[in-house]
């Protein structure tokens, strides 16, 4: 099993709608070593299959960067990443002030 990382292809943050976390795809794949095959049957499955076409980009399709997803680094960098504290809910350099 091993997983592959979207960055900023998930859901949008909380308080920050047009920023989007990250979207982990998690793949179980098991393919067969080279020569498991004999060549006629590899001839047989393209011949099965439809004929592999170039991927055209459309407008609502949106480019991503994928890697590689290491789940103890992600919850550590979580909490590091956590941008709420940064200047309070008022913003940096806001103060209240009595009138």
């Amino acid at each position: 099993s091993s997983g592959i990382n979207a960055e900023y292809g998930g859901m949008p943050l909380l308080r920050d709608p047009f920023s989007k976390g990250k979207l982990i795809v998690q793949i179980n794949v098991e393919f067969p070593e080279k020569g498991d095959i004999p060549s006629a049957t590899l001839q047989q499955l393209e011949a099965l299959l439809p004929p592999r076409e170039p991927i055209e980009k459309k407008p609502d399709m949106e480019e991503v960067m994928l890697s590689a997803y290491d789940a103890s680094a992600s919850a550590h960098q979580a909490y590091a990443d956590d941008s709420d504290d940064e200047g309070g809910p008022g913003g940096p350099g806001v103060q209240c002030r009595t009138q």
